[in-house]
């Protein structure tokens, strides 16, 4: 969220609109934010997801050492993935035959209006 405040500043104080009519200079200040703003969010992202690679090992050796206690776990979380996901292609092949039923009604209403 600050990120995306410090973005939206730097916009506003170092911004442009030439809606493509001539090429765009980046004043030094923009490219201060613009630069800093990106390095920022890729440290970010790979924070994240070296903790989320962390957590991932921690939860293999703790099945390693105990695996009466956290093997339930991972198969819940198991279940949870392969049930989402069965959920999602199902609402996909729904919404594919809803959307061939759509232009097949849509094309018959507009031959018969012509």
């Amino acid at each position: 969220m600050i990120f995306a405040l410090v973005e939206l500043v730097s916009f506003y104080l170092t911004g442009y609109d030439n809606n493509g009519k001539f090429n765009i200079r980046f004043t030094l200040a923009k490219k201060f934010f613009m630069y800093s703003f990106y390095i920022s969010l890729i440290f970010l992202f790979f924070l994240y997801f070296s903790m989320l690679w962390f957590a991932l090992v921690w939860a293999i050796l703790a099945s390693i050492f105990n695996p009466s206690v956290y093997l339930p776990y991972s198969a819940a979380a198991l279940a949870l993935v392969v049930t989402v996901t069965s959920k999602y292609q199902m609402i996909q092949s729904r919404l594919g035959a809803l959307k061939k039923e759509l232009e097949r009604v849509i094309v018959e209403k507009m031959g018969q209006s012509f």
